[in-house]
């Protein structure tokens, strides 16, 4: 008897290929320099000529602010909740359902960053020549300063209270909830400008920058414990502004629609739908991603991917069952009609390109359409199959049975 346990059950697998980016409709052609998710499928952007976009999941709505100055960050607590900030003092507060200029004594400085973790606890990035950078915080009642850094340092990441990041110029600050730290994180083998700043799965940093004094080498660092700061990747000619990481999966992107991106591989430059500097970006998960651009342009990152879910939890000798099976392509198809397999191993990660004898179960095709295809597929569990826990592995083939793959430089189904 064949019987499969619970807790294997919620999620079965998503397994997934090399996917693309998609150039999207924008509402507007001003610069965008930031961009804020509250979840995958909901977002914000702020911009030049003080832009907010909204994006709920169907369409980009343009929001009213009562400003007219360039938003440079832009930090949602939820859909209801955030705060915006930029040059000439610029902050702005959204609550209610309205964008509302928030009270300042700083006209003269350049706010780069927000970042909000709580209603009551924001912190704010902000710098001018004389006084140099200011780390801010709202307490729900007034804004406070807790530290200021010579220099200019426009890279604000807030972890906790007891865990903020601060990058720029050539320097970076970490608090460990007792003291400010910028010794540790020296990059002693390269005099780097840092433009961006980001964590790794373990929560250290990823640095983008370009070698001084002659401004001609982009690179990546990486901190690793017990080893230091480790070299990435390098290239020429177009600055790598801002990386971003999660888990495994993540870019850094750039002036001249650099996009750098990063597997389990390491580092590698891709090719890129836009010509215009890409200035933020964020990554909800693995597999999505969204950047901004001068001009508007708004990028959308969706890996192509195979997920399959089970109708109930447990299964066993001859009991029919069901798949739910969602495949998602965001590019062009191979062909028309592909054929979805669906593979058992016991155990194990096989991944086999036909069927088993140990396993019988139907095919299925499904239309590609340029976004995605849900489909139910009906088995019966083989008596003599083997017990215990199993996993299921999914595959694309084209008509000739060829496995497929989906090309990140044409945007293809190949195989």
């Amino acid at each position: 008897m064949k019987q499969i346990a619970a807790g294997v059950l919620g999620l079965l697998f998503a397994v997934s290929v090399n996917a693309g980016w998609l150039l999207l409709d924008s509402p507007v052609t001003t610069n965008l320099y930031a961009i804020c998710h509250v979840d995958a499928d909901e977002l914000f952007v702020a911009g030049a000529k003080g832009v907010i976009l909204h994006y709920d999941g169907d369409e980009w709505i343009i929001m009213d602010t009562p400003v007219e100055s360039s938003l440079k960050s832009i930090s949602m607590l939820n859909s209801e909740e955030g705060w915006a900030v930029g040059v000439e003092g610029a902050i702005l507060r959204y609550e209610d359902g309205t964008w509302h200029e928030f009270p300042s004594e700083s006209e003269g400085r350049m706010y780069n960053a927000v970042s909000v973790i709580s209603s009551n606890e924001v912190y704010f990035l902000s710098y001018d020549f004389l006084q140099g950078t200011k780390l801010e915080q709202w307490t729900g009642e007034e804004i406070v300063t807790l530290e200021t850094f010579a220099g200019n340092h426009t890279e604000l990441i807030v972890e906790s209270e007891d865990d903020i990041w601060i990058a720029g110029a050539q320097q970076i600050y970490h608090f460990d909830g007792t003291d400010w730290d910028g010794n540790t994180w020296h990059i002693p083998s390269v005099n780097l400008h840092i433009f961006g700043i980001c964590l790794n799965a373990n929560g250290y940093p990823i640095v983008t920058g370009t070698r001084l004094p002659n401004w001609d080498l982009d690179l990546i660092y990486e901190y690793i414990p017990e080893v230091g700061w480790t070299e990435r990747w390098q290239g020429y000619e177009k600055r790598v502004v801002k990386p971003v990481v999660h888990k495994t999966r993540g870019f850094a992107i750039g002036a001249r629609g650099r996009i750098v991106e990063h597997t389990i591989f390491g580092w590698q430059e891709i090719t890129s739908l836009t010509t215009w500097q890409i200035n933020d970006i964020v990554m909800p998960d693995m597999s999505r991603a969204w950047a901004v651009t001068d001009l508007g342009q708004i990028l959308q990152y969706q890996e192509a991917s195979i997920e399959v879910i089970m109708n109930d939890s447990v299964f066993a000798g001859m009991d029919p069952f069901e798949l739910n099976i969602r495949v998602f392509n965001p590019g062009n198809p191979y062909s028309n009609i592909m054929t979805l397999v669906i593979l058992e191993a016991y155990g194990h990660f096989w991944f086999w390109p036909s069927w088993t004898d140990t396993f019988d179960c139907e095919f299925i095709d499904l239309i590609q359409d340029h976004d995605e295809t849900m489909s139910i597929l009906s088995f019966t569990w083989p008596s003599s199959a083997g017990s215990g826990q199993s996993s299921f592995w999914g595959a694309l083939l084209d008509p000739d049975n060829n496995i497929l793959c989906y090309d990140i430089e044409t945007f293809m189904w190949t195989d």
